[in-house]
């Protein structure tokens, strides 16, 4: 019987005569399909010397042998070799017949042509680079930069730097290498019974107050000129705060602030606000005055559209100069192609005309009396300081009469409009005035205001008319004082109330008017989109500081600034122009699509000599 152990053994007991096992299981990243390898060729071979593969033929047994510097052995060693290289290359082809075990991209871009889909080329890395344009004098206005310009970047610790190259050629403008977001509006300011306002009828601004509500024009009382026509509705935002042109040290938290302003029709209003709080903002030039301590939180600006109609202005000749320029090219919006449209057709330079926009309108007369004032000098009245009646002496019968037979303590006391008898001092003979003041107050200038406050609260303003200056002896004293004659500022109120008694009313004079700052844009750099969420989101549209003119649609630009909901963190991504707007001396930059980030609107950048 035979040895089943003995089973795939030559007669030698050389070893095993059959291929290696091939078989593989699922999702492996590389298949077996090899016949062998050397050692198992060489193997195989050497087991064929002594086995008689044809019957009755020859054999080899007399090769006893198996040394590999042998002629015979060293021929099956060759072949062992050569097999052993085939069959290396023949599993290296099978693994690039399939998808999952193939290594070679050819391997895989013909396995997808054997369905009928052909893979995309390659792309290298790619980046957007800002470039910056000397402004000196002398350098040319715009530069062309040509496609392939090669820029190494800066390699970090261990790398070499990576070479790109500008994906195609365009222009850059030294106007173009830094520009900022509006940072500030106009301080336009309203009131309506004892409210401030900030108003705009500008429909690019109206979006920036938040919390705003129409209010009826007719209703409000304006501190400035009013644009023509006046408009039915003005969007107003109440405040309790004003910015001031310049670091004025001398306010002091109690002051009386005087806000007079006119309704549409003409007639007067007045409003009174006590200062809170005085910051100084030296960086800016500016300075705070709150009238209340409660921080008002800043909201989101609310966007339901990204973009909205645009009239188009038809290009017509018109005369180069600020006046014709402001008031029929930059009166209402115009897009940027309407503009250089109006440079071809009337052969103005686009440098010109940035310069002649840019020019500041001349200084408008102050309107009336209209404008914000501070009160320098809080005083009282003549007489408030005098003893009480029931304690002067009574005078001896050979000094005459008594000179103050009335008292001045009965009933609520005297009126400041009266003496201690009683008696009007305009109705007195040589005086003509309207009431006296505790001590001189040379300062005070004719048309200056006057506010008279009593302790009970109630206020009314007066203009002077006129002042004189006189030694008064009246309510027991004696003392140097200036008059003042009042003409009422407006024209319901009591001329002379009886509210006002000497020794409980306060005089707040010598008024100076106030220089109102443009006022800064506090809200960051994002809306509310009510077609996506009520979150707040990055913003579709920009509007800078300044006019810039020349940008083209679909071109890039990098915007760069701290992100509002991490401002340790700053953040940079291109957009894509989808619109330019002009209005005024702004440009409103429409994008493609919303920005991804969030930013504070006073760190942001943005850099319009942008290529990928």
């Amino acid at each position: 019987m035979s040895d089943p152990t003995l089973d795939g053994l030559n007669t030698c007991g050389c070893g095993q005569e059959t291929p290696e096992e091939r078989a593989n299981r699922p999702g492996l990243p590389a298949i077996r399909y090899r016949l062998g390898t050397y050692g198992t060729f060489m193997t195989q071979l050497v087991a064929q010397i002594t086995r008689q593969t044809i019957p009755g033929g020859p054999t080899l047994q007399a090769l006893k042998t198996r040394q590999l510097d042998d002629g015979a052995i060293a021929l099956l060693d060759a072949w062992a070799i050569v097999a052993d290289v085939l069959t290396f290359y023949q599993e290296r082809i099978a693994n690039e017949n399939y998808l999952r075990t193939a290594t070679e991209r050819r391997s895989v871009l013909e396995l997808a042509r054997a369905i009928g889909y052909e893979l995309n080329p390659g792309v290298a890395a790619s980046t957007y680079l800002a470039f910056t344009v000397a402004a000196t004098p002398g350098s040319p206005e715009v530069v062309t930069i040509p496609q392939g310009v090669q820029v190494l970047s800066i390699p970090g610790q261990g790398e070499l730097p990576q070479t790109f190259e500008t994906t195609q050629a365009f222009t850059a403008r030294p106007e173009w290498n830094s520009l900022r977001p509006r940072l500030t509006q106009p301080q336009d300011l309203a009131f309506k019974g004892d409210q401030l306002y900030l108003w705009t009828a500008d429909a690019d601004l109206a979006p920036l107050l938040a919390d705003a509500k129409a209010i009826n024009s007719s209703e409000l009382h304006f501190l400035g000129a009013l644009p023509q026509p006046v408009p039915a509705q003005v969007t107003a935002l109440p405040i309790q705060k004003i910015y001031l042109a310049g670091t004025r040290k001398t306010l002091k938290v109690g002051q009386r602030i005087l806000f007079v302003g006119s309704k549409p029709n003409g007639s007067t209003g007045t409003l009174i606000q006590a200062i809170q709080r005085v910051t100084q903002q030296p960086a800016d030039d500016l300075t705070l005055v709150e009238f209340a301590l409660v921080p008002k939180r800043i909201p989101p600006l609310l966007s339901l559209v990204s973009f909205f109609f645009l009239p188009t202005i038809v290009p017509t000749a018109i005369a180069f100069n600020t006046q014709q320029i402001t008031k029929t090219v930059l009166a209402k919006p115009i897009r940027e192609q309407t503009l250089q449209a109006l440079f071809t057709l009337n052969r103005w330079s686009p440098k010109a005309f940035v310069a002649e926009a840019a020019k500041p309108p001349p200084p408008s007369p102050p309107p009336g009396n209209q404008g914000v004032f501070i009160f320098e000098q809080p005083v009282n009245c003549f007489g408030h300081n005098a003893p009480r009646y029931e304690t002067l002496p009574k005078p001896a019968e050979s000094r005459g009469s008594d000179p103050y037979p009335a008292s001045w303590d009965s009933g609520a006391g005297r009126t400041v409009w009266q003496n201690s008898q009683g008696y009007s001092y305009s109705a007195l003979a040589n005086h003509g005035l309207d009431l006296y003041l505790e001590r001189t107050l040379p300062e005070i200038s004719l048309n200056s205001w006057v506010l008279l406050e009593n302790s009970d609260g109630k206020q009314q303003t007066f203009q002077v008319e006129g002042t004189g200056e006189t030694s008064l002896v009246d309510y027991g004293i004696s003392g140097k004082s200036t008059g003042l004659k009042l003409r009422k500022a407006i024209a319901t109120d009591d001329s002379q109330s009886t509210d006002f008694r000497v020794r409980r009313t306060t005089v707040y004079a010598q008024s100076e008017r106030l220089t109102l700052a443009a006022l800064p844009i506090e809200s960051p750099l994002e809306e509310i989109d009510l077609t996506v969420s009520s979150a707040p989101v990055g913003m579709q549209s920009l509007e800078l500081e300044t006019l810039v003119i020349g940008f083209q649609i679909g071109q890039s630009v990098l915007i760069q600034g701290k992100r509002s909901d991490a401002p340790q963190v700053t953040a940079t991504e291109a957009a894509v122009l989808a619109e330019i707007v002009h209005e005024g001396t702004n440009t409103t930059l429409h994008f493609q699509n919303r920005l991804q980030y969030r930013y504070l609107r006073d760190s942001v950048v943005l850099y319009g000599n942008t290529i990928a």
